[in-house]
C-alpha cells in the first residue's frame, strides 16, 4: 500500500505546480488592466478621459442586446444599462474604478481553465465509476462489508475488536494530523508575508521562495515512491519528523536574520513535509485496518487544525509580530513528535500483548493435544 499511497499524494503536488501554467493562457493580460474608462455617476454627468478608439472592443450582446462596443452605466435605480459611447469627449465628474472592474469581468476567460479541469475530472470519475460497476476480476480479494451502523463506526472494527486500543489510536491520529496539516497549510499561506515583512525579502524573491517551497514539497512526496516498499512506515515517519523539527529549528533561530538560512530551512522543511501525510496513513494501516471511519477521524483532525492554526497565526502576526509565527509552527512540529512517540509506544505495546496472547493460545492448544495423546 505504501508506494500507491505516496503516488496518490504526489499527484496533489504535481497539480499544484501545473495549475499556474493552465491558468496563465486564460488570465487577463496586464495591458488590458490599463484603460481608465469612465463610469457615469447617478446624475448622468461624466467625463471620458481617453480616446474611445484606444479602448478594447467589448461586445456585450449577450448582456445588453448590443452589437457595438458598449460601456455600462449605473442608473438612479441601481441597475446596469448600456451606454453607447460616441467618439468625443464629455465633461463632468466620473469614477473609473468600478468601470475598470466591469471591463475585466467582460473580458476575462478564466472560467475556461476551470471548465477544462472540470471536464478532465468528469472523465476520470467516469472511468472510476465504470470499474466500480463492473464485476471484479477473478482472484481479487474481497473484504466483508459492515452491514450494521455500530460496526461501521466502532473503533474496534479497525483493531480486531479491541475497542480501547481503537479509541486511543483514533484520538492520537486526530491530534497528529491536527498539528501536522495545521502547520503545513498555515506555513504555506503566511510564507510570503513572513519573508517580506520579517526577513526583508523583496516581493519577487518571496514569490520565488514560495515556488521553491512547493517544488520541494512535491519532490519530497515523489521520492518515497521508489523506496517505500523496503522501509517500514515507522522508520519513514521518524526520519521525516526529525527533518521537520531540525529545519524549523533553523528557521526559528535565524530565519528572520539570514536569507541563506531562510532559503535552506524552507526548502528542507518542504522536502521532509511532503511525504509525512502519506507516511502517517501508511503507519496507521501498518498497525490497524483503516476503515472509512478511521479516515474520517483523520481528515476531520486535518480540517480542524487547518483553520485553528490559521486563525492563531493571524493573531500572532497582528499582535506579536511576524517572527513569533515561526515559533508556533515549531511548536506544532514538537506536538507532532510527541503524538508520534505516544502512537508508536501504544502500537508496540498492543502488538506485544497480542503476540503474547496468541503464544499463550498456542501453548494451551499444545497442552490439550498432549493430554489427548496421553489418554
Amino acid at each position: 500500500m505504501a508506494a500507491p499511497m505516496f503516488s496518490l499524494h504526489f499527484s496533489y503536488g504535481v497539480g499544484a505546480l501545473a495549475a499556474p501554467f493552465l491558468l496563465s493562457p486564460f488570465s487577463l493580460p496586464e495591458k488590458d488592466l490599463e484603460p481608465r474608462m469612465p463610469m457615469y455617476d447617478v446624475n448622468n454627468n461624466c467625463t471620458i478621459v481617453q480616446n474611445v478608439s484606444s479602448l478594447v472592443n467589448v461586445t456585450v450582446t449577450a448582456l445588453f442586446n448590443a452589437t457595438q462596443p458598449t460601456l455600462v452605466n449605473l442608473n438612479q435605480s441601481g441597475n446596469l444599462e448600456p451606454y453607447h459611447i460616441p467618439n468625443q469627449t464629455f465633461t463632468g465628474n466620473c469614477t473609473d474604478e468600478p468601470y475598470k472592474t466591469i471591463l475585466q469581468h467582460l473580458k476575462s476567460t478564466i472560467e475556461y481553465a476551470y471548465v477544462i479541469v472540470a471536464i478532465a475530472t468528469l472523465v476520470i470519475s467516469g472511468v472510476a465509476l465504470y470499474f466500480h460497476c463492473k464485476k471484479p476480476p477473478a482472484g481479487l480479494k474481497k473484504f466483508p462489508v459492515q452491514n450494521t451502523l455500530l460496526k461501521l463506526v466502532s473503533p474496534g472494527t479497525c483493531t480486531d475488536g479491541d475497542v480501547a486500543f481503537g479509541c486511543l489510536m483514533f484520538i492520537l491520529l486526530f491530534f497528529f494530523y491536527f498539528f501536522l496539516v495545521g502547520a503545513e497549510h498555515t506555513f504555506a499561506q503566511y510564507l510570503h508575508a513572513y519573508a517580506t515583512d520579517s526577513a526583508d525579502l523583496s516581493p519577487n524573491d518571496a514569490t520565488i521562495l514560495n515556488s521553491i517551497f512547493f517544488a520541494s514539497f512535491t519532490f519530497g512526496r515523489g521520492v518515497p515512491i521508489l523506496f517505500a516498499k523496503w522501509i517500514h512506515p515507522p522508520v519513514i515517519l521518524a526520519i521525516t519528523l526529525l527533518g521537520i523539527l531540525s529545519s524549523l529549528t533553523l528557521l526559528s533561530a535565524i530565519g528572520n536574520t539570514s536569507h541563506i538560512g531562510l532559503w535552506v530551512g524552507t526548502s528542507a522543511y518542504a522536502l521532509f513535509l511532503g511525504p509525512i501525510f502519506a507516511s502517517g496513513i501508511n503507519w496507521a494501516n501498518y498497525y490497524m485496518d483503516l476503515t472509512g471511519m478511521a479516515l474520517s477521524v483523520l481528515y476531520i483532525g486535518s480540517a480542524l487544525g487547518g483553520f485553528v492554526t490559521a486563525w492563531l497565526a493571524g493573531f500572532i502576526f497582528e499582535y506579536h509580530g511576524k517572527h513569533p509565527f515561526m515559533y508556533m509552527i515549531l511548536g506544532c512540529a514538537g506536538a507532532n513528535c510527541l503524538c508520534f512517540i505516544a502512537m508508536q509506544a501504544t502500537a508496540r505495546k498492543h502488538t506485544k500483548d497480542t503476540t503474547a496472547q496468541e503464544h499463550g493460545h498456542r501453548l494451551d492448544n499444545n497442552d490439550s493435544r498432549s493430554e489427548e495423546d496421553s489418554v
